[in-house]
């Protein structure tokens, strides 16, 4: 029905420091946006509109990976108390 009722655009989001396992999450995450763009027809993009293509997404993955380690040893856990507080709204 998305693709009927003329959606012209789907965001997704990760609050990466907020959540347990990010790098997990942001797999599902592209998972999700793929299977998205296949059954609308459509194509997955960054916020400036350039198609992310799967080695920009693993790229990004990269990076992401590397924050969480840095995260980590801060003492820094994704996803808990302490994360939450220092990365909340």
């Amino acid at each position: 029905s998305l693709r009927a009722d003329g959606v012209h655009g789907l965001s997704l989001t990760l609050d990466v420091m907020r959540v347990p396992n990010p790098v997990q999450h942001f797999d599902m995450m592209r998972t999700l946006a793929k299977r998205l763009a296949t059954r609308l027809e459509a194509v997955v993009v960054d916020d400036r509109g350039h198609a992310l293509t799967d080695a920009l997404m693993q790229k990004i993955r990269g990076e992401l990976e590397k924050r969480v380690t840095a995260a980590r040893t801060a003492g820094i856990e994704p996803g808990s108390p302490l994360a939450r507080t220092l990365f909340g709204e």
